[in-house]
């Protein structure tokens, strides 16, 4: 750790070493990265392993014997509906200080950008703070792309301070660095607690391979720091303690596991008691004919003494299915999901308007996260244009610059009938044109709106005249159009 790191980080490292052993944190770090799996649909073992736990006697036959595990993407989809920030646009703006925008820099910011998916890095970022309230942002130069991106899951990220083990990690200036855990790798096969630690810092990076973060271990390497700050950005929506780590597992992690192995439980019962059992009361069971089939090609023939009857179980499957239903839909609600959205009962919603009511309070939820995203955005602003005027993609003057976040809003389609009924509401109050709603729908400018609408009403006007005798007559009186009506003219503009 010489001459990157001071005698007090060394300190505060060891000071920390207790605490990151305690077995409460190594086992809530186990459940965190069993909900990761869940939120990438990759649950099939640990749904195994909750059935071997709940059921081991009815597991000892082996995998097709056994409870078939079944899954079902609960959180998977739930992130799908709620993670939509950076997946219907998002527009970024530079400002100088007075507060004026440069489309020029902002324009190459955004070409950038795209090259490089940041969008679909912070997508992920999206998903890991909904679902564990908090994610780290670590921006970095690349060889092979002008920046990197990496997200990192909190129970991965272990700050190094002096003092309190609960301040607030959105301080950054108060931490001396972060400690990052690598994900499990190929080299990493073989042995589970051996893990790639990085420690980064506002004037270098240290790397080392250990069986514990705030223990230095074999390989370690150091790397200087050409940015001269901390580099990673704690994206969560409040203050999280204890190293980073929510405070509880999260709830739709834990209901997913559970419809798991009812789904499973549920389909093994159908599978064995789902239709009638033939039951036989015989005189002599160890004959041949006793241990004959019996159905359509051999009727079942007793001798006197004998009965047969058929038993089926009494298990209402249908109310089974409908009270997990209900369980899904409920935890839906209460994590403000819209009701259509989760629900296996009739046709899907065809009015927009009413779409919209039913999605009020996805729509909420969506706008409160936007709010603290766009924060965790100006925040990571100093470090992406430290990174980029590094690489001489923007000049250094942009490290003065303010970024302005937009997101695009959700957009709910319409009935035919609700549209029109709109669009004409519109045009009569005068709110809109018939060229700007057509400039809309066919993304041109007005202009093109505005000569396409008149071209269409004389090839209107032209077909009409020649499918009527009157036009064919008349055809020589018709060459010259007539002049448009101060409405139609209005209307255009």
């Amino acid at each position: 750790m010489a001459g990157l790191w001071s005698s007090k980080v060394e300190k505060a490292i060891g000071k920390s070493q207790s605490t990151a052993k305690s077995n409460a944190r190594e086992i809530s770090r186990q459940e965190f990265d069993t909900a990761v799996d869940y939120a990438e649909d990759n649950m099939l073992q640990d749904t195994i392993a909750a059935l071997q736990m709940r059921y081991p006697a009815a597991q000892e036959g082996g995998r097709f014997t056994g409870i078939q595990p079944v899954t079902v993407p609960i959180v998977a989809r739930y992130l799908d509906e709620a993670a939509t920030a950076y997946t219907r646009g998002v527009y970024r703006t530079l400002v100088d200080a007075e507060g004026n925008p440069d489309e020029e820099l902002t324009k190459e910011l955004a070409t950038v950008l795209d090259d490089v998916g940041y969008d679909l890095t912070l997508n992920k970022v999206e998903r890991y703070a909904i679902l564990l309230k908090s994610c780290g942002l670590w921006v970095q130069d690349c060889e092979d792309e002008p920046i990197e991106a990496i997200p990192y899951l909190p129970q991965d990220i272990y700050p190094i301070s002096e003092g309190d083990s609960l301040r607030d990690p959105a301080a950054q200036k108060s931490y001396l660095g972060f400690i990052l855990a690598e994900r499990q790798g190929e080299e990493d096969v073989g042995s589970p607690t051996l893990r790639t630690y990085t420690a980064v810092g506002a004037e270098g990076f240290l790397t080392f391979r250990s069986t514990d973060p705030h223990q230095l271990g074999r390989q370690v390497t150091e790397t200087k720091n050409p940015y001269k700050m901390q580099m990673l950005t704690i994206w969560h929506p409040r203050k999280p303690a204890f190293a980073l780590l929510p405070d509880g597992v999260p709830s739709i992690f834990t209901l997913n596991r559970e419809i798991n192995v009812l789904w499973s439980v549920l389909l093994d019962i159908m599978r064995f008691q789902g239709g009638a059992l033939l039951t036989q009361v015989l005189a002599d069971p160890q004959s041949v004919t006793a241990k004959r089939a019996v159905g359509v090609r051999h009727p079942w023939t007793g001798h006197p003494g004998e009965s047969a009857h058929y038993e089926s179980a009494s298990n209402d499957f249908a109310g089974l299915v409908s009270s997990l239903q209900a369980v899904v839909k409920l935890v839906m609600l209460s994590l403000r999901q819209s009701p259509s959205d989760f629900s296996l009962e009739g046709a899907q919603i065809a009015s927009g308007f009413a779409k919209i009511i039913d999605s009020i309070p996805k729509v909420e939820a969506r706008d409160e996260r936007i709010k603290w995203f766009s924060i965790m955005e100006r925040r990571t602003w100093s470090r992406l244009a430290a990174v980029l005027v590094a690489k001489k993609i923007l000049p250094e003057k942009v490290k003065g610059y303010r970024l302005q976040v937009e997101y695009d809003g959700i957009r709910i389609p319409e009935a035919i009938q609700e549209r029109i009924a709109r669009e004409k509401h519109e045009i009569e109050l005068g709110l809109t044109t018939a060229a700007e709603i057509l400039a809309e729908q066919n993304a041109i400018t007005i202009d093109q709106a505005r000569e396409q609408i008149r071209a269409n009403k004389q090839e209107n006007r032209s077909g009409a005249a020649g499918a009527s005798i009157a036009g064919l007559v008349n055809a020589s009186a018709m060459e010259e159009e007539p002049e448009e009506t101060e409405e139609e003219e209005l209307a255009l503009q």
